[in-house]
């Protein structure tokens, strides 16, 4: 779970982030085994960034 979700009960809410986070890390994980450079990472980046800000009203800083 994400930090704005520990220690409560799961929500959709914190699903959806959970879902974001693991994304996030697939994609870095993409990069860094070097499968996709960082042109192709910067979108679905901001995809995630932006659907964690709909969600949260914040963005993480990372």
């Amino acid at each position: 779970m994400t930090r704005r979700c520990a220690g409560t009960r799961t929500t959709p809410r914190c699903a959806w982030l959970s879902t974001i986070a693991h994304k996030r890390a697939t994609i870095v994980r993409l990069r860094d085994e070097r499968h996709i450079d960082d042109t192709v990472l910067r979108r679905p980046q901001a995809d995630l960034d932006n659907e964690e800000v709909r969600l949260t009203g914040t963005a993480t800083a990372e």
